[in-house]
């Protein structure tokens, strides 16, 4: 058997992208899982697969995967994202949850833990915007608030976007910059 080209795999890891941002998730994997069969090496359709998982929240297909792939791998700009969404992931399910922490700030809106740990649940679920103006909300209210960590998760945000989302990325960069408060 010959090694399948690189253009069917680049192919099916394009249609595969298109499917699944149209939707169509169950026919990504299947794309994704040929383009895997046809080539097993090949990191790049594994990262999509990764990223897939996180979509559908499947945290532990998704770590498992991911820790599977060579650490040249976990440190390219993928790499860097997916450990990103995977970390956020992870330390959402160490919150009170996303529900009971917006209950908490209609109680106590200048509770600097709830919006810090809303704005984590936010970022699991890839609501950036919302979850970077909880961390605005942080500083304004407490500017040293355990030791800049609101400061430190925009500037992680705004990293583990740019592969994907430079837009976003740059937007929260400019936003940051233009602080009055740094």
């Amino acid at each position: 058997m010959t090694k399948p080209e690189n253009k069917e795999i680049d192919d099916a890891r394009q249609q595969a992208r298109d499917k699944h941002m149209a939707g169509d998730t169950l026919a990504a994997v299947a794309l994704l899982t040929h383009a895997m069969q046809l080539e097993p090496s090949n990191i790049d359709v594994a990262m999509d697969m990764t990223q897939i998982f996180i979509d559908l929240n499947e945290f532990e297909q998704a770590k498992g995967l991911f820790n599977q792939l060579p650490d040249e791998s976990k440190d390219s700009a993928m790499g860097k994202s997916l450990m990103g969404q995977l970390t956020f992931l992870e330390l959402a399910t160490k919150t009170q949850g996303k529900a009971e922490l917006q209950q908490l700030l209609l109680a106590e809106p200048n509770n600097c833990d709830a919006h810090f740990d809303l704005a984590t649940c936010l970022i699991a679920e890839r609501s950036y915007t919302e979850a970077v103006d909880h961390l605005f909300k942080v500083i304004d209210i407490d500017p040293d608030y355990k030791e800049t960590a609101a400061r430190e998760m925009i500037i992680n945000v705004a990293k583990m976007l740019a592969p994907n989302n430079p837009e976003l990325s740059s937007k929260i960069h400019r936003k940051l910059s233009s602080a009055t408060w740094m």
